[in-house]
C-alpha cells in the first residue's frame, strides 16, 4: 500500500511529520492502515461556573453517587486531549447508503454508549458515536435534570427526570448534537455522530492510533469543540501483499501513516 496526505486549498492545515513507511507482514484486513501521530495546541479547557439550582442540595453527596464512577480530577492537559476526536470521512471508493454513512463500516460490534449527569455536568464532555448507534443519559445527581437538544441531526427533549433514572436516545443522522439541561443553563456537551467507525481520540499524553483502515480516499479530520476543524486528505492506495513460500496462504501488507496534528 502507498500513502500520501496532502491539504485542501485555502486551508492553512499544520502538517508537522513526514508520512513514514513500514513494510510490516501482518493477518488480517488486505493492505489495512495504521494511522499515528501526537496531537499539539490543544485549545484551553473552558471554565464553567454552574448555577446551584437547589440551595443546599447540590452539595450532599448520596450512597448511590459515592457508588458511580467520580468525574476523574484530571491535568488540564489530559482533560484538553479528552474532548479531542480524530476521525476519517470516506470521499471516494466507497459505498454509503445515501445519509453519507458508509455501509461497510455503519456501526461496531455492541457498544454502550453513556452520557451522564453528574455533579451539574456532562460526563463525558464529547461523545463520538457512528450513526446508528443510541445513548443512555442516566441522571447520577440527587435533583432533577431536562435533557434537550434542538440540533438538526437529532432533536429531543427528554423532560424531567430524579436521581437513579435514564432514558435512552437513538442517532441515526451524522452531525454535531450539542446537549443541554433545560433546568442547568450552564451544562453542555456534545455528541459527534460519525458516519463510519473510524474514529479515535488521543491518550493523555497526546499521542493517538486508527488501525485497520482499508485503502481508498479519506479526509481526515481534527475535532476539538471549541476550535475549527482542522482538514488533511489523505489516499491509503492498495499494493501487493506478501506472497508466503510453500504454497502457504499470503499475508497481508500492512503499513503505517505517521501524521502529527495540531489545531
Amino acid at each position: 500500500m502507498t500513502l500520501c496526505s496532502t491539504s485542501h486549498a485555502g486551508r492553512i492545515l499544520p502538517l508537522l511529520a513526514a508520512v513514514t513507511l513500514l513494510g510490516l507482514a501482518v493477518p488480517g484486513t488486505p493492505n489495512a492502515a495504521t494511522i499515528h501521530g501526537t496531537v499539539r495546541n490543544v485549545p484551553e479547557a473552558k471554565e464553567v461556573r454552574a448555577a446551584n439550582a437547589y440551595p443546599g442540595r447540590a452539595v450532599h453527596s448520596t450512597d448511590s453517587q459515592r457508588n458511580q464512577p467520580a468525574r476523574a480530577q484530571e491535568s488540564d492537559s489530559a482533560s484538553r486531549f479528552a474532548d479531542v476526536v480524530i476521525y476519517l470521512n470516506e470521499v471516494a471508493n466507497s459505498e454509503t447508503d445515501g445519509t453519507g454513512t458508509s455501509k461497510r463500516t455503519k456501526t461496531r460490534n455492541a457498544q454502550t454508549n453513556q452520557l451522564a449527569q453528574m455533579d451539574k455536568a456532562f460526563v463525558p464532555r464529547v461523545l463520538p458515536i457512528v450513526a446508528g448507534e443510541t445513548v443512555d443519559f442516566p441522571n447520577f445527581d440527587p435533583y432533577y435534570h431536562n435533557v434537550f437538544s434542538f440540533s438538526p441531526a437529532r432533536r429531543f427533549d427528554l423532560g424531567k427526570y430524579s436521581e437513579g433514572k435514564s432514558k435512552t436516545i437513538d442517532f441515526d443522522k451524522p452531525g454535531e448534537v450539542h446537549v443541554f439541561c433545560d433546568i442547568h443553563s450552564d451544562m453542555h456537551a456534545v455528541i459527534l455522530v460519525l458516519a463510519n467507525s473510524y474514529f479515535t481520540q488521543p491518550k493523555e499524553d497526546g499521542s493517538y492510533e486508527m488501525h485497520s483502515v482499508p485503502p481508498g480516499d479519506y479526509e481526515l479530520v481534527l475535532w476539538h469543540p471549541d476550535s475549527a476543524p482542522v482538514f488533511h486528505d489523505i489516499r491509503l492506495a492498495p499494493g501487493p501483499s506478501n506472497g508466503a513460500p510453500n504454497g502457504a496462504s499470503p499475508q497481508t501488507a500492512s503499513t503505517v501513516l505517521e501524521l502529527d496534528l495540531a489545531f
